[in-house]
């Protein structure tokens, strides 16, 4: 639908996780007769975007793992394909097959890893272990995870056409489904063997009752998404949180940004631009730099950004002008124009006659060692004093 790149093969592999089928039958196992009332069709909605959603569902008989098909306002295939499944903590991984059987139609697997969700893309010939197929691609969207079930939310794009099949998107259509109770051996990986389904089972089912306005349908997929990054920012503040408890310090959990994105035509103070947003002691980020980390305005020299330095961790360009940069290691780390981190004695901190190649500032505009504003470059020598003095502003 053009909200979301089709993944590659190497993509599922990769990210959105392959696995052999659950489907696949060994000689050693005997074939698992389908319950004798086949799950049927119902409709499920989701009003939490404001907009009712609403997914074609059906339950497995034994485990009692939920599916959810919705797919967009079309007449026949292609299509793109919404899956949420719904499973008990005890599954360790449920399937479906789009033709309704293991052998040459497409096979969906999705389980819980962690806090992750993997969905896979593989089909089989016959009844042997199906190989990755790269006709259908999954897109994880969100996944969720509490003590007494796992949901995933994914996008198919495939599964709707194969070979010389495709699916009724405006009724009935057979479809396969299996659970098992063993997680897959590596979860995290997109090969990872698979033990034998604890069940299976065959399902007439309604695809138009899962049928969602596209504009709503494009829209949902987007809000589905965007929850999952919600929760992983939510979950990388609440670590950086503790993180700076633990550390005693206030640091606050997301760095201020600097008050303009790009540096302006006309500059009345030369170094406002520079400046970060934030006081005190914490994070701040520099103008085109690395955030740093504490304190703010000054910390240890370093000859790529490092620690501390009006400019943020780097300054303009990261390590700087010419080497500890514009903000490297002190309010000049290695100096305007080269250097490093000024007097530390690693041969490139400005010579004694002040001939400089620590640049502008040398041992920093008060920052990497007895500098001060001349340091180590033009405004002579090596030695104590100087405009910052033993640290300059450069030093905390």
């Amino acid at each position: 639908m053009g909200l979301l790149t089709t993944a590659s093969l190497a993509l599922a592999l990769a990210g959105q996780v392959t696995m052999a089928s659950p489907f696949a039958l060994h000689p050693i196992y005997p074939r698992q007769n389908a319950s004798t009332a086949p799950p049927q069709t119902q409709k499920y909605c989701d009003n939490s975007q404001g907009t009712s959603v609403c997914y074609s569902e059906f339950t497995a008989a034994t485990s009692g793992t939920v599916y959810r098909l919705a797919i967009p306002q079309v007449q026949k295939a292609p299509f793109e394909t919404l899956i949420q499944v719904v499973a008990p903590v005890a599954v360790g991984w449920a399937g479906l097959a789009f033709g309704g059987s293991m052998a040459k139609n497409p096979l969906a697997v999705v389980w819980a890893n962690g806090a992750n969700g993997v969905a896979s893309s593989r089909w089989a010939t016959g009844h042997t272990p199906p190989t990755a197929y790269a006709g259908s691609s999954y897109s994880v969207l969100n996944t969720e995870v509490n003590a007494t079930h796992w949901k995933v939310d994914a996008v198919c794009r495939g599964c709707s056409a194969w070979s010389n099949t495709t699916l009724n998107p405006n009724g009935v259509n057979k479809l396969g489904y299996a659970t098992s109770k063993t997680a897959p051996a590596t979860p995290s990986s997109n090969l990872s063997s698979i033990a034998i389904h604890s069940e299976k089972g065959v399902v007439q089912h309604d695809l138009s009752v899962g049928k969602v306005d596209t504009n709503t349908f494009d829209r949902y997929l987007l809000y589905l998404s965007s929850k999952a990054s919600a929760a992983a920012a939510a979950s990388a503040a609440a670590s950086a949180s503790s993180a700076a408890g633990a550390a005693g310090t206030d640091a606050p959990a997301n760095p201020p940004q600097p008050v303009q994105s790009i540096a302006p035509t006309t500059i009345l103070n030369p170094w406002a631009w520079l400046r970060p947003t934030a006081t005190g002691r914490g994070c701040n980020r520099g103008f085109f730099g690395r955030y740093c980390t504490t304190p703010a305005y000054g910390g240890e020299p370093s000859s790529t950004g490092g620690v501390g330095g009006i400019g943020g961790g780097g300054g303009i360009g990261g390590g700087g002008f010419g080497g500890g940069g514009f903000g490297g290691g002190g309010f000049g780390g290695g100096g305007f124009g080269g250097g490093d981190a000024g007097d530390d004695d690693d041969g490139d901190d400005g010579d004694e006659d002040g001939s400089g190649r620590g640049g502008f500032g040398g041992g920093g505009f008060g920052g990497g060692g007895r500098g001060g504003f001349g340091g180590g470059g033009r405004g002579g020598g090596r030695g104590g004093g100087g405009f910052g003095g033993f640290g300059g502003f450069g030093r905390h």
